[in-house]
């Protein structure tokens, strides 16, 4: 959330009723979550069901952390062999990305009507702004092709991604969607009720659903296998693709070797992205489904108040604006109809309190505040959506000072200096996103201007407004909800790409001035500490070892902040980074848990694992989980806490399930 969040009031029935365990709610951008502490350190471990919803529940052990627990290491990651060639077995010049969008809203959407090949359904307003803002989330990433269906809700949702670039957009045949026959055009509710038999089968069994020994799910199946086929042949190693949910979903099953009738298991929103890396084998690993961030819009009183002021949004030295989150430069100015965002957020978050008061202490003991871009404490140096792909962004990011808010600050910070000259402009040499960083003056080893004293007058200045920023939040959360009984949160992002370097530069355009002289996550953790807020980051379950990238160090950024936070006596929450259920990735989550093991204070540390999905019930995937939960807390204590509450009785054995079942069912 943030101050450019700005929900309206929450209405109590937008949210589901408390569960007999602790529960999360979750209204845009703020996350709470239920945590207790004692005087003795405890480790929290969380469940949640992040989706584009806006619920959570979590399912949370308490266990003192063990001193001598056994190391746990896994082998380094490789998921060659994991699945069958997409390429039949034909090796490419390079690994290659592929990202897979869905259309936006169309017309047969909004009125539930049965789509397959059909062209007569065309985007809708609000499908169009959907592929505007997949546009503008994957605005800085370079593909080399967009391949698209040619009919006509996929296909205009690809133009509107691809305006204005020089690459080739390519349609295919084969990403066409099902086709089904007499259905289509038809309301779902009429195709029910005139064709039950047939309409029960499609929905209820798929893959054996056909019209006249035709068999729709097969041969999509068999266009999917060829779609990949052409995609992956094409010259060139960051591929974007544009269809629809039923060939996505085919997409994604037989990239996974799933069978047809495993169809249902993968769902993909409207505008909602997937990536997949694809070794020179041609098989291919699911590293997110279904993202939706970057669809989770600013108010719209909000969105047209920047549409009058482009300087409210994020500005980089090109002049492209970012509307993720409104420039810090404006946290106390009158800009949104005469009130601040600091007042505004204000407003919402006193809104919160008094919505949900009987909760809090109680079921609600934790607030996590946004305070950016995704939540998070950072300048959108990179969109959101690229930081959601872990492994994948080397760039160096992009500072965002250039809207006239930030550079008056900027200019009124050199004047005090006597240096006005500092203050004309933004950064000095930095010479591009994409670029090495020894090919730029500004970050290069030797000889940077970060390392100067004009480098240090700017980067005290740039990460100080940042700072700032989080100070006036932690301020006004902590005011607002003091005497509730709840503890507030914020979360610091994990940048890792370029933490074995001298200058950080990645971590500097995000705003951690963070260096091989200077440590930028101990303010952060002391400004966290003044107002008793934990510290949220990710990285937990990433290891170095699968770093593609030499100077990135997702487990050096970890051990950092986790060190911060010990330093300063504040609780720490964890999550992970990305969807991943198998032995190394679980393993590395318990390894990185370990880093704030043997505090003898109050402080506590929580897990969340974030980013379910329909995956994690899949029979070797569950017991996979189940190991994982017994691994982070003894399970006796873990159902002990589930069945047992205000002298109720609820399911013992099965406790984790339901719990679990309950919330995928909201998200």
């Amino acid at each position: 959330m943030g101050c450019a969040s700005l929900p309206t009031r929450p209405s109590p029935t937008a949210f589901p009723p408390p569960l007999p365990a602790a529960a999360h709610a979750r209204l845009s951008r703020s996350h709470i979550r239920t945590c207790t502490t004692t005087g003795k350190p405890r480790r929290a471990f969380s469940i949640r069901a992040a989706h584009s919803g806006v619920s959570d529940v979590s399912v949370e052990s308490l266990l003192p952390l063990s001193d001598n627990e056994a190391p746990v290491t896994g082998a380094a990651y490789s998921f060659t062999g994991a699945t069958t060639s997409l390429t039949n077995r034909r090796i490419l010049t390079s690994s290659k990305k592929v990202t897979l969008v869905r259309h936006g809203l169309s017309t047969w959407n909004a009125e539930s009507r049965v789509q397959g090949s059909s062209n007569l359904s065309v985007l809708t307003e609000t499908g169009t702004k959907q592929a505007e803002k997949c546009r503008d989330a994957l605005a800085n990433i370079k593909f080399d092709v967009c391949f698209s269906s040619p009919i006509s809700r996929a296909k205009t949702t690809a133009e509107i991604i691809w305006k204005d670039k020089e690459e080739p957009l390519v349609f295919l045949d084969s990403l066409k969607e099902a086709h089904l026959f007499f259905l289509e055009g038809m309301t779902n509710a009429d195709a029910k009720k005139q064709y039950p038999e047939l309409y029960t089968r499609w929905r209820e069994d798929p893959a054996h659903f056909h019209v006249d020994g035709i068999y729709p799910l097969r041969e999509v199946w068999r266009t999917a296998s060829q779609a990949w086929e052409q995609i992956l042949l094409t010259p060139g190693e960051n591929f974007l693709v544009v269809t629809h949910k039923s060939i996505l979903r085919a997409l994604i099953c037989t990239a996974l070797g799933l069978a047809p009738e495993r169809f249902r298991a993968i769902d993909v929103n409207n505008g909602g992205m997937c990536v997949f890396t694809v070794n020179k084998q041609g098989e291919a690993m699911l590293q997110a489904l279904n993202m939706t961030a970057h669809l989770i819009p600013l108010p719209q009183w909000v969105l047209e108040e920047m549409d009058k002021i482009p300087d409210l949004s994020y500005t980089n030295r090109y002049q492209k604006r970012n509307k993720e989150y409104i420039s810090l430069g404006c946290d106390i100015l009158p800009v949104l109809k005469g009130r601040s965002p600091m007042q505004a957020y204000s407003d919402f978050m006193r809104s919160f309190r008094n919505t949900f008061e009987d909760y809090l202490g109680a079921i609600v003991t934790e607030v996590q505040v946004g305070m950016g871009p995704g939540g998070e404490l950072r300048y959108p140096s990179c969109p959101t959506e690229k930081l959601n792909q872990p492994g994948s962004s080397f760039e160096l990011g992009e500072f965002q000072c250039y809207d006239k808010f930030m550079q008056a600050s900027l200019s009124a910070r050199a004047k005090i200096f006597g240096l006005q000259e500092w203050g004309n402009g933004g950064s000095t040499g930095t010479d591009g996103s994409q670029q090495n960083l020894e090919e730029t003056s500004f970050f290069r080893a030797d000889g940077g201007y970060w390392d100067t004293p004009y480098g240090h007058f700017f980067l005290e200045w740039y990460s100080g407004m940042l700072l700032l920023h989080g100070e006036r939040l932690c301020m006004t959360a902590d005011a607002i909800f003091s005497g509730t009984g709840v503890t507030i949160s914020g979360k610091v992002a994990g940048i890792h790409w370029h933490y074995y370097t001298c200058s950080h530069p990645s971590e500097l355009t995000a705003g951690y001035y963070n260096t091989l002289l200077r440590d930028g996550y101990l303010p952060i953790a002391q400004m966290f500490a003044k107002y008793k807020a934990a510290l949220c980051c990710g990285c937990f379950d990433l290891r170095d070892v699968e770093r593609t990238n030499s100077e990135s160090s997702p487990e050096g950024t970890l051990r950092h902040l986790a060190g911060a936070a010990k330093m300063c006596n504040i609780p720490l929450n964890g999550e992970n980074s990305v969807t991943r259920l198998d032995d190394a990735s679980l393993n590395q989550v318990i390894r990185s848990s370990r880093l704030y093991s043997g505090r003898t204070s109050g402080t506590s540390f929580s897990f969340n694992y974030v980013r379910m999905n329909k995956s994690l019930f899949e029979f070797h995937n569950w017991n996979r989980f189940t190991k994982f939960v017994r691994q982070m807390s003894d399970a006796r204590a873990f159902l002990a806490r589930l069945y047992v509450r205000r002298g109720q009785q609820y399911l013992s054995s099965m406790s984790v399930v339901w719990v679990v079942s309950r919330a995928c069912a909201y998200t």
